[in-house]
């Protein structure tokens, strides 16, 4: 906190001493004001943070048809501020246009992009829409796993993620094929009795994992079948 609070007041200072010099579109002011607005945003500050976040975008906005990487970021962060406020509308505006930024500056499919997908679904999730997170999870998963291969934390939580959202629905077969394939690529980077080989939602063992899933999947099944 103390580190925080030093830095703070430096960039604060940095600001103050570099505007009128500078100009309020100069980029290293905007970087400056982003560094600002990460700090208060990590303080929940969310209010202050936005303000500082929008200063720097408009420093790192470029005319013309191509988009600095760093105003895309800029989008996207005030989206998850957002999204942490329970603004839920303005989240989803603020992380989609991030996510046509990255595309117009690094292309469709870009790694960058993956970020504001997952964000996207976690926003819908918190809204009960589950179909719809599904959708911007895996959109999410495709990107990373195309750009990182399989077997990386990220793309294991992913999975994860895409299982949870299959349970709540109610799809017990989806859901433990996905949590499944989530056990199988984080186990052997984190080991078998880290934490995070419990399930998120009931932090039972993986075993009992296994055994509600494929309990729930076969009630499914005898109730389609009545």
């Amino acid at each position: 906190q103390g580190d925080s609070q030093k830095a703070l007041s430096y960039y604060q200072k940095a600001i103050e001493c570099n505007r009128d010099k500078l100009g309020t579109k100069n980029r290293n002011i905007g970087k400056t004001y982003l560094n600002v607005g990460k700090i208060l945003a990590n303080q929940g500050q969310y209010e202050e943070a936005l303000s500082h976040i929008e200063h720097a975008e408009r420093s790192f906005i470029k005319k013309g048809p191509t988009q600095d990487p760093e105003a895309c970021f800029c989008a996207v962060l005030q989206g998850s501020i957002y999204r942490e406020m329970k603004n839920y509308s303005l989240a989803i505006q603020y992380l989609e246009r991030g996510l046509q930024m990255y595309e117009i500056a690094l292309g469709q499919n870009c790694l960058e992009a993956a970020v504001p997908y997952e964000d996207i679904a976690w926003v819908y999730q918190y809204q009960g829409q589950y179909e719809q997170a599904i959708h911007y999870f895996k959109k999410s998963l495709e990107i990373r796993e195309q750009k990182l291969g399989s077997n990386t934390l990220l793309v294991g939580n992913l999975y994860q993620q895409i299982g949870i959202q299959y349970k709540n629905l109610g799809k017990y077969d989806l859901a433990y094929e996905h949590l499944i394939k989530a056990l199988e690529i984080k186990e052997p980077i984190l080991g078998e009795n880290n934490p995070s080989m419990y399930y998120v939602i009931i932090t039972e063992p993986k075993e009992d994992i296994e055994d509600e899933i494929k309990t729930g999947g076969q009630q499914q099944q005898a109730e389609t079948q009545e």
